[in-house]
């Protein structure tokens, strides 16, 4: 529910985590509204992608809005901020990068950026 909010307040963001609904139409939406809150270049990564349903809407975007998977974004880990220690490479997610070509049309002025 927050996610149109966001869209309507012009909030952007360098990166988000799908972890909601496992339904494609849910997942779908979710991604859709990031495309319009993430910026061009920022990375998306949906949680449980081995469910057919979500990776089936993460595979719309990359074959239809250019958006890329990053291979292995997580394959090293990540770092717990709290301790400093390595903690695991969360489940294997794709992470997508959200394309240049960014729907920018789509965005009010206040999401468009120069360059």
């Amino acid at each position: 529910m927050a996610l149109p909010q966001l869209v309507a307040r012009a909030f952007t963001a360098d990166a988000a985590l799908v972890d909601g609904s496992h339904r494609f139409h849910e997942v779908f939406f979710d991604l859709y509204l990031l495309r319009k809150i993430v910026r061009p270049g920022g990375l998306i990564v949906p949680d449980d992608h081995w469910w057919p349903s979500v990776s089936t809407a993460a595979r719309y975007f990359e074959t239809n809005m250019g958006w890329q998977v990053v291979h292995g974004a997580f394959d090293g880990g990540t770092i717990d901020q709290a301790t400093g220690r390595r903690v695991c490479g969360l489940c294997g997610c794709p992470t997508l990068r959200a394309s240049r070509r960014s729907s920018t049309s789509s965005r009010s002025s206040a999401h468009s950026r120069s360059g």
